[in-house]
């Protein structure tokens, strides 16, 4: 099933619509249950802070300890060059962050922007994946 830029299967969930921010309830791969115990919430900043390198942060989180959360930051300029990326797998937890940092200090030009990818596991569930959008601005 698809609806905008969500697609529902039997085993996932995949949300692409270009938001910052987002959160999703956890479906079960059953089907017995309608109402979800558990969100995830996916976050990706592109941040320009006054002292050192601009740098994009994803962030993963979860309202349940899960069996696997994934973060991935990726920074573009805005030619669509990667910049950098960074990565992080975490399991047995409910949060994972990766931070992808400028290699030029005190760069930026306006046009720069960064994504995030999100991904959640828990047995029994659907499996997530979220990618998320943000510019500098």
């Amino acid at each position: 099933m698809r609806s905008n830029n969500i697609i529902k299967t039997d085993e996932y969930i995949v949300d692409l619509s270009p938001v910052s921010t987002k959160t999703t309830s956890m479906e079960r791969t059953d089907g017995k249950s309608l109402r979800s115990d558990y969100t995830v919430t996916s976050h990706v900043d592109c941040k320009d802070p006054l002292l050192s390198s601009p740098k994009v942060i994803a962030t993963s989180s979860a309202t349940a300890m899960l069996d696997t959360v994934y973060a991935k930051a990726r920074f573009y300029n805005g030619d669509g060059s990667l910049v950098n990326s960074d990565e992080t797998t975490e399991n047995n937890t409910n949060f994972a962050s990766a931070t992808a940092k400028s290699k030029a200090s005190n760069i930026y030009y306006g046009d720069d922007y960064g994504y995030g990818n999100h991904l959640y596991e828990k047995e029994g569930y659907k499996t997530i994946i979220h990618e998320t959008y943000d510019t500098f601005e």
